[in-house]
């Protein structure tokens, strides 16, 4: 989601272009231009959390069977082990699970559920590869145990690895097809592939083994949102928060579901809500402050944003955040100072490059904005908006033929784009050249709807006597 910021030009002479400053939430890429735009590079899109486990809010893990004798027979003292260690599991106490089931592995060293439970403990303290290590272990001892197969599949999901992790739940399903949980594992794991339709089946298929598992609606519901269906989204969220009214994650995600709806005011209740129960979560301040900025509430936006860099001192995407939200208040010594602490952090952070190159310009510092909009480009060498932001800089210092040349490069890069050809009409026509401005003027008038852009784009066609 990014965030454009609408100019309303009210005149422009060869010194300078005033504007005054309208704000709209765009959900769009950078490359779709969808009004009169001086951009700012947008708030760091806040991570959805998608559940990866069977109870909200707790780490993760797969299952805990009971203690059974299985094919082999055990020692009486292995089996109590296991289940003390299976109580510990099931309370969340890892360290203890894992030292119950190290006593019972270790009077009866083939003991395959034992390992295939501390896999899944293991898995639950971060160590991946010690839960692949016991994962693989239970399946040399029993490989048809799908419980193995599906706590290996976990674990090299969270490493990254979603080929191997769909591979151990396509056997966990092969040997137990109705294991809710390893559909569940799988889909996340297509979902991360990019493959989402293939994950909404395998959520579907978990939640009609499982109807209570909370965190299959809200993960499909994150799927849903991936493709655009935000009322689908927020009806799972719902029934997620039905199954769960203290799942703070589904909360947080239904808020941003309302939010790319443009509900703010229920994205807003959704993320004062998770932040009641998960008071610490550095993503549902930044989110929220998004949808205070969204709504021209710069001074709450600001107060969530200290927040979430008193929760995380060094992240640069917050400093750039707040950076905006100071700008946009007009309080550009204090942007800069945020824009130049996320460089700091940062070094090659082009979008805070290119919201000090603006708020320079904004305080009439052409030079300035021209040099951190130079370095915008030089690190991300396609982005339309840089262009015909250090553009409207060079038009601002009477440069027009080079600014000229930066709308010419933002409308190749893209040619479906307001906006550059507004400006460039503009440019065109401080040069006299007044067939050409038209027809850019006309052009940007063909490809928006956004009234202001047309606003201002009938204005200067009328200041040229045309139709």
């Amino acid at each position: 989601m990014w965030l454009l910021f609408l100019w309303h030009i009210i005149t422009i002479t060869k010194a300078r272009m005033v504007r005054k400053l309208i704000f709209i939430l765009v959900l769009a890429s950078l490359t779709a231009g969808c009004g009169q735009s001086r951009t700012a590079t947008p708030f760091s899109e806040p991570t959805p959390q998608a559940a990866v486990t069977t109870s909200p809010g707790s780490s993760a893990t797969v299952e805990t069977p009971t203690a059974t004798a299985g094919s082999q027979a055990r020692p009486d003292d292995a089996t109590t082990f296991f289940d003390q260690g299976s109580a510990f599991l099931a309370q969340g106490d890892w360290d203890k699970a894992i030292a119950e089931y190290d006593k019972a592995i270790e009077l009866n060293p083939d003991y395959a559920e034992a390992y295939a439970n501390r896999s899944a403990a293991h898995y639950n303290e971060g160590d991946y590869d010690r839960a692949i290590a016991d994962a693989d272990r239970a399946i040399q001892f029993k490989p048809d145990l799908a419980l193995a197969y599906a706590n290996r599949g976990h674990a090299y999901h969270s490493k990254g690895d979603y080929d191997l992790a769909i591979a151990d739940c396509d056997q966990a399903i092969q040997l137990k097809p109705d294991y809710a949980e390893a559909y569940f594992i799988r889909g996340y794991a297509y979902h991360r592939k990019g493959d989402t339709d293939q994950a909404i089946a395998d959520y579907d298929k978990a939640i009609q083994l499982m109807p209570g598992l909370a965190e299959a609606y809200n993960n499909r519901a994150i799927a849903y949102r991936a493709k655009g269906d935000y009322d689908r989204a927020i009806a799972d969220y719902d029934q997620a928060i039905q199954l769960v009214p203290d799942y703070a994650e589904a909360y947080y995600n239904r808020g941003i579901a309302y939010d790319y709806k443009g509900d703010h005011d229920r994205a807003i209740a959704d993320f004062d809500r998770a932040i009641q129960l998960m008071p610490d979560n550095v993503e549902v301040y930044m989110h929220r402050a998004k949808t205070y900025y969204a709504k021209g509430d710069y001074d709450r936006s600001i107060s969530d944003l200290d927040k979430a860099i008193q929760l995380k001192p060094d992240d640069a995407g917050t400093y750039n955040n707040r950076g905006m939200a100071y700008r946009d208040k007009g309080d550009y010594d204090r942007a800069i100072a945020d824009f130049d602490k996320a460089i700091q952090l940062t070094p090659d952070y082009a979008e805070a490059y290119a919201n000090r190159g603006i708020a320079y310009d904004y305080e009439g510092d052409h030079d300035r904005a021209i040099a951190d909009l130079d370095q915008a480009i030089q690190l991300m060498p396609d982005d339309a908006q840089a262009y015909y932001n250090r553009g409207i800089a060079y038009g601002a210092k009477g440069d027009y033929d080079q600014a000229i040349a930066d709308y010419d490069k933002a409308i190749q890069l893209t040619p479906d784009n307001a906006v550059p050809y507004y400006w460039r009409g503009l440019a065109l026509r401080e040069q006299g050249r007044r067939t050409e401005a038209i027809a850019d003027l006309k052009k940007s008038l063909e490809l928006t709807s956004n009234p202001l852009l047309r606003e201002a784009a009938e204005q200067a066609l009328s200041e040229l006597g045309a139709q």
